[in-house]
């Protein structure tokens, strides 16, 4: 009979970190041998469908994926699935946060783009070394970004967004006021599924047939 093992990448097939490649070898060993057994492989991921394109070449067998927190989901190499958020309720959503809690910037992955950046004004050049330092040391796990304000605001407007993050800054007070707006989400916005993890709110958008509401889901991105 055949099986299926779905897996985290961020911590789990990723671990040990690499530099030249993104799964350890004795990873790559044991997935192949899986899949060559008969069994399927289930990537499940907060990573855009872009990056995950990157592995079909160290894993060289088929996989199936669920990519942007489940917005995505690809079946025997065909895209089922693709649950983009409504541009009215995003923007409505993102300028009442911008207002309320001042958030350091926002990321969205869209159908188009793996990563727009937009940075608040009073920190753009803060915001853009801690980035670009960030992504340095990414190495092979980096993914590619453009810091665009006016794309990002059409994205949201006019676009396809799969995912959108709101990052607050660093540190452990930070992490706090992620836990409290968290709280603050789940009682006000009845319409979404909330939940958190340090310094970034990510709300990619899950309706039926899946049991979840869209998502609104604070969190650190990807590798960070």
């Amino acid at each position: 009979m055949a099986k299926l093992l779905a897996t985290d990448l961020d911590g789990t097939l990723f671990y040990p970190r690499q530099r030249k490649r993104c799964i350890p070898k004795k990873n790559v060993r044991f997935l192949r041998k899986w899949i060559d057994n008969g069994n399927r492989l289930v990537l499940i991921t907060s990573r855009s469908s872009q990056f995950l394109k990157r592995l079909e070449d160290e894993i060289q067998r088929p996989f199936d994926s669920l990519s942007c927190s489940s917005a995505e989901v690809t079946v025997d190499n065909k895209l089922i699935r693709e649950s983009f958020i409504p541009n009215q309720t995003l923007e409505s959503l993102l300028n009442d946060i911008n207002e309320k809690y001042h958030p350091l910037a926002y990321m969205l992955t869209s159908k188009d783009y793996p990563l727009i950046i937009k940075q608040q004004k009073k920190v753009n050049w803060f915001f853009k070394f801690i980035y670009g330092m960030y992504y340095f040391f990414q190495f092979k796990y980096r993914e590619d970004y453009v810091m665009d304000d006016e794309l990002f605001d059409k994205e949201v407007k006019e676009g396809s967004p799969l995912k959108v993050m709101v990052v607050f800054g660093i540190g452990k007070s930070k992490n706090q006021i992620s836990k409290e707006i968290n709280k603050v989400l789940r009682e006000v916005y009845t319409s979404v599924e909330a939940s958190w993890s340090d310094i970034v709110i990510e709300r990619p958008h899950i309706p039926p047939p899946f049991s979840l509401h869209p998502l609104l889901r604070p969190c650190r991105p990807a590798g960070l």
